[in-house]
């Protein structure tokens, strides 16, 4: 993500639906902290694709997990 770039607000939206979709560690593998379905859940896939095509880098998505405890 260009810093200078302005967010649209489907970017908004993705970027919140990938801080609210994260993993977490469970005994049967990751699941989704939200929906707890396998992670990454379709809603994450989705706004992760939808960030990417959006000019997102990897980095800046990952960035966007700012949880802190022992998660993952």
């Amino acid at each position: 993500m260009n810093a200078t770039k302005p967010v649209r607000r489907g970017e908004a939206a993705a970027a919140h639906v990938v801080r609210t979709h994260c993993a977490i560690e469970y005994p049967n593998g990751p699941q989704c902290l939200n929906c707890h379905a396998k992670f990454p859940c379709d809603m994450r896939a989705a706004a992760v694709d939808f960030l990417l095509d959006a000019g997102w880098d990897d980095a800046a998505i990952m960035a966007l997990d700012v949880r802190t405890g022992p998660w993952f």
